[in-house]
């Protein structure tokens, strides 16, 4: 599991891998901390949404980001779809 913490100097979530990449890098799954919570992605379906909805960065093809409202929001879905699945 990959394990990502944001920067108190980064606006957004940053993940050092470009978005053409970003599903093999996060394939066994990723945990986003953000000051003292913790955000757990595991599930395929869980990574998809997040490389659907993650930005290219402006720097270069060696990053991509995702505003941490955005974030929130896909977290908040996946854990109550997985609370009707079971």
């Amino acid at each position: 599991m990959r394990i990502v913490a944001k920067k108190p100097s980064w606006k957004h979530i940053t993940f050092k891998t470009p978005k053409i990449a970003f599903n093999e890098w996060a394939k066994n799954g990723i945990t986003i901390r953000i000051k003292d919570e913790e955000y757990i992605f595991k599930h395929s379906d869980e990574i998809h949404q997040l490389h659907v909805c993650i930005n290219p960065s402006f720097h270069g093809n060696d990053s991509c980001y995702i505003t941490i409202p955005e974030l929130k929001s896909i977290y908040k879905k996946s854990k109550r779809k997985n609370k009707f699945i079971r």
